[in-house]
């Protein structure tokens, strides 16, 4: 079996809990890839955010990930039917799934192996989106705030596999199939400022972090952002830019 680097389980709950959904014109979009929906794979489904949206658009959502502790947080939805499995194993049988989606998780693969697994599952004409976000904007002096965490004070403390998204935006990662124009999406939420601590608390540099370290590297910046905030429980707009890659089986 090929390596699972579980860097989420620890923080399955705080992730269900603080990281960013996805645009309603992102599902439509993947969704109209497909010209049957009668089964869809949510592929390292995390919280089951994604796999509860397509259930809106297909008869039935498989939806696995390799962490038992996600998949115990996952969303409880009646068309969706939650395993633990892993991206190049996922126990579904040849050409059953009309969609194939992989949201914030492609990064960790190894993609190869998915790509296999993955055009073994998906029916001819059918469709594989993947996409993810690196990082958040909120304004100038909370982005500066943000950046001395994500690139100065957890610089050794990320995954290789993260600058695959937050540097070079998935331009690097390589696609099986011939790609589809996608739209540009953004995610967008109003947050308080312990809702984007929390965020920042989810993050796999974060948990690295503590892990060498015995203490929370959120904290040396939280002062600093809550200055910038003002009133704590203040609402303002986070952006999150989506980077997605799409195509059509032959």
């Amino acid at each position: 079996m090929a390596e699972f680097k579980d860097l989420f389980s620890r923080q399955a709950n705080i992730y269900r809990n603080s990281r960013p959904t996805y645009p309603q014109d992102l599902y439509e979009f993947v969704t109209g890839l497909c010209s049957n929906k009668t089964v869809a794979w949510d592929c390292a489904t995390g919280n089951g955010q994604c796999a509860v949206a397509l259930a809106d658009y297909f008869e039935k959502v498989e939806a696995t990930d390799a962490s038992a502790s996600q998949i115990e947080n996952a969303i409880a939805h009646p068309k969706v039917n939650y395993r633990v499995a892993t991206a190049y194993s996922s126990g579904l049988k040849n050409a059953s799934a009309d969609l194939i989606t992989v949201a914030t998780a492609a990064h960790w693969f190894e993609i190869d192996k998915f790509y296999a697994e993955a055009d073994r599952v998906l029916k001819p004409g059918g469709a594989l989106a993947i996409w993810s976000y690196g990082g958040c904007t909120v304004n100038e002096q909370v982005d500066e705030a943000l950046h001395k965490l994500s690139h100065n004070i957890l610089a050794d403390y990320w995954s290789p596999e993260i600058w695959k998204i937050w540097r070079d935006k998935y331009q690097t990662l390589p696609f099986p199939y011939r790609l589809t124009e996608s739209p540009q999406f953004t995610s967008k939420l109003n947050w308080n400022l312990q809702q984007l601590i929390n965020y920042l608390n989810s993050w796999s540099g974060v948990q690295n972090y503590k892990n060498a370290n015995a203490k929370n590297p959120v904290d040396i910046i939280e002062d600093e952002l809550a200055n910038i905030w003002g009133e704590p429980d203040m609402l303002k707009p986070v952006y999150w830019r989506l980077y997605m890659k799409a195509g059509i089986k032959p």
